[in-house]
């Protein structure tokens, strides 16, 4: 099958020779050309398999993110002489 015989046939006005045919769709030229090849097999997957593999990183992030765990590290060489909302006064930014 070729392009020339898909499609319908243009006439010249006055009954000259019909001139090539013309492909009415993308379709019909995909057909003859084949639609996925190698190129395009190796881009989509060269292209998707980074995609696939780092989203659910960025979708777990915010879990990462907005965890805020209530502990409080010792601090050595200081006694306990404070309790924990006085070292969040002293120690957090206002």
């Amino acid at each position: 099958m070729s392009i020339r015989s898909i499609g319908r046939t243009r006439i010249e006005p006055g009954g000259k020779k019909p001139k090539e045919t013309i492909c009415d769709d993308f379709d019909d030229i995909l057909e003859i050309i084949g639609s996925q090849g190698k190129f395009q097999k190796i881009l989509l997957y060269g292209v998707l398999a980074p995609v696939i593999a780092a989203e659910p990183l960025f979708i777990l992030n915010m879990f990462f993110v907005l965890f805020e765990p209530d502990h409080w590290c010792h601090v050595p060489g200081r006694d306990n002489l404070t309790d924990a909302e006085m070292w969040k006064n002293l120690t957090l930014p206002m």
